[in-house]
């Protein structure tokens, strides 16, 4: 019934985009933003920024209208992209969190593009999310509420347990790489919205001191008390 119940969702209310719950199979779904059935919504009252996979239903007219289609230049992340210029362009998205509609499979062999690839393209995809936002929303708390998404989801994992197995080569150029993107959208309001180890590191590499990033991420990974 996933089609048919989203269709009836989308023609009740006028909304452009239709978010249908996700389950996952042998794969964490994002869970955030099934709290509740919403009729109608927008991407600053909700939790559906954390989920920008195009497995959604759009009006079609209305992707028309603007000209949507996916960035083919980017190798990840061209759904996140295309999703959120949806959310932020739609006339209400609606989300429907009491039926099941679509089934995130994950590989058995961990390989979605998701999961491989070069660090380069994870910092190419949170490079274009950031700038569509910064694009479409002025300066201010609503940009940060977006802003965290990006920060959060696909920059912060770069500098996790990852980090302490990177060369230092590529600790090196995960910092220059990083630096314009938090030069430029790293704001105390964004910071004011992670968990204080999310915050901590992603203020070390803002402020280009790996060697207290390591400091915190091998006390992270021993899981000790602080004194």
């Amino acid at each position: 019934e996933a089609l048919q119940r989203m269709v009836e969702m989308a023609d009740r209310n006028g909304t452009d985009v239709v978010l249908g719950r996700v389950e996952g199979v042998n794969r964490k779904p994002p869970t955030s933003m099934w709290g509740q059935t919403l009729e109608r919504t927008d991407v600053f009252s909700s939790n559906i920024k954390f989920t920008l996979s195009a497995q959604k239903l759009f009006r079609r007219a209305f992707l028309e209208r603007h000209s949507m289609r996916f960035d083919e230049s980017l190798w990840t992340g061209e759904d996140a992209l295309f999703t959120m210029e949806a959310y932020l362009r739609a006339d209400g998205v609606s989300v429907i969190a009491d039926h099941t509609c679509y089934y995130l499979v994950g590989r058995e062999d961990g390989k979605h593009v998701t999961r491989t690839g070069s660090h380069t393209l994870r910092f190419d995809s949170a490079r274009a999310l950031m700038t569509l936002i910064a694009d479409m929303v002025p300066p201010g708390a609503r940009r940060d509420s977006l802003m965290v998404r990006p920060f959060l989801v696909t920059l912060l994992p770069q500098f996790g347990p990852k980090f302490l197995k990177d060369s230092e080569a590529v600790r090196r150029e995960k910092l220059e790489l990083a630096k314009p993107l938090v030069d430029a959208y790293w704001t105390g309001e964004v910071a004011h919205r992670l968990r204080v180890h999310e915050r901590l590191r992603l203020q070390l590499v803002a402020m280009g001191r790996p060697d207290l990033l390591v400091e915190v991420l091998e006390f992270m990974k021993a899981r000790k008390t602080p004194e």
